[in-house]
């Protein structure tokens, strides 16, 4: 008996509550079959067996019941492990990007490993209308439902324009101080129910590269600031000299 209940326990730790539910009564009915009188019939003679059985099965089913809990835990465990290590990789990928076109490419390459879905990021321009980045791409986006995604300031997603070349989802990028565009994503295999079990995963890598984007906007304005900076110590430098080139001949034809 003790026997049955570690197959069971095995097959629960390997393959799932389902078979260790159907291993459970096959193993009571082997007990029965092969371990009870008469021998090699399921024909019960002592009823006293049937509490046997009972309690064969009900430990059999709470010990596999609670197996495959933990090995689900297990799982989860260490699928939550595995995206906390992508995201890692992703934001220290993104802290390292020196221009929009990094961006763009670390986001896809993270959305094709970590979901198998294709992504395109849309950026406003100085008059805040949006451009998808790479414009070039395979991947078509819908402008009206990123704009939308934006004014709402949370996801849209759209399943009319599956299988059409078209992004199905649309998530912001929300930074600190202001949203920084939107990201597209599609599916490989045109499912958007892949999306919505990885929403949690996408808006974490969507805020990465808010974050990364604001980051290189913030570097563009520096940048631009000291070169104003240097422009106008030149100017100063240019005038100072003027100045005193001038002034010694002109003194000398008030002197004269």
């Amino acid at each position: 008996a003790m026997l049955f209940l570690l197959a069971v326990l095995l097959v629960a730790r390997y393959l799932g509550s389902g078979p260790a539910v159907l291993s459970a009564f096959v193993c009571v009915g082997l007990f029965d079959y092969f371990f009870v009188l008469p021998y090699l019939s399921l024909t019960v003679e002592d009823a006293q067996y049937f509490v046997t059985f009972a309690v064969m099965l009900v430990t059999a089913l709470t010990t596999g019941a609670l197996t495959a809990d933990l090995r689900r835990e297990a799982d989860a465990a260490c699928e939550r492990e595995r995206r906390s290590r992508a995201l890692y990789g992703m934001a220290r990928e993104l802290a390292g990007a020196v221009a929009v076109e990094q961006v763009v490419e670390i986001t896809r390459r993270f959305l094709g490993e970590a979901i198998a879905a294709e992504a395109t990021l849309l950026l406003p321009d100085a008059s805040e209308k949006l451009h998808p980045f790479p414009a070039d791409g395979r991947l078509r986006a819908e402008t009206h439902l990123a704009y939308m995604a934006i004014k709402n300031e949370k996801p849209v997603e759209c399943t009319q324009i599956s299988g059409s070349g078209y992004a199905l989802s649309y998530f912001p990028l929300r930074a600190p101080t202001r949203t920084r565009g939107v990201l597209a994503i599609a599916p490989f295999q045109g499912d958007l129910e892949v999306i919505r079990e990885q929403r949690d995963l996408i808006e974490t890598a969507a805020s990465l590269v808010a974050i990364g984007l604001e980051r290189l906007h913030y570097v563009e304005a520096a940048q631009r600031a000291e070169l104003s900076a240097s422009a106008e110590r030149l100017r100063s430098s240019l005038l100072s000299a003027l100045s005193h080139d001038l002034r010694t001949p002109l003194t000398a034809l008030r002197g004269t």
